[in-house]
């Protein structure tokens, strides 16, 4: 895990640079230096909140982390349906398996079971 430093106040350069572009644009550079294998977009066939929507994906790490051995790094955001209540979520999504094999179908499959899905309870 790469650790981030912050160091406060600012310098004057430091201040005019980041005031010059929006807070998303630096966090979308930051994103794309990362080598994410994924993009996702996750839904639920019940109403997500967003504490509903942090705990399950928590639950979607643990699962792939605790079924495969590896631990995934992703970076998710919640967002607002349009015509009904509750959220669905994106997400980037590095996935740190050795094997290449099945890897969509199992991110597939473990949403549907830590969410409750069509595969039922956890296995």
């Amino acid at each position: 895990m790469k650790k981030v430093t912050c160091t406060f106040p600012l310098t004057q350069t430091e201040t005019k640079r980041f005031a010059q572009k929006p807070i998303a644009v630096h966090w979308g550079e930051f994103l794309n230096t990362l080598p994410w294998d994924f993009y996702c977009t996750f839904t639920s066939r019940h109403s997500l909140t967003k504490i509903g929507a942090r705990n399950a994906m928590g639950r979607l790490k643990n699962h792939l982390a605790i079924k495969y051995g590896s631990e995934p790094a992703i970076f998710w955001a919640a967002e607002p349906f349009d015509s009904k209540h509750g959220y669905h979520l994106h997400a980037l999504l590095k996935d740190n398996r050795k094997s290449e094999s099945g890897r969509i179908s199992s991110i597939k499959e473990a949403w549907q079971i830590v969410n409750k899905g069509k595969y039922g309870k956890e296995k």
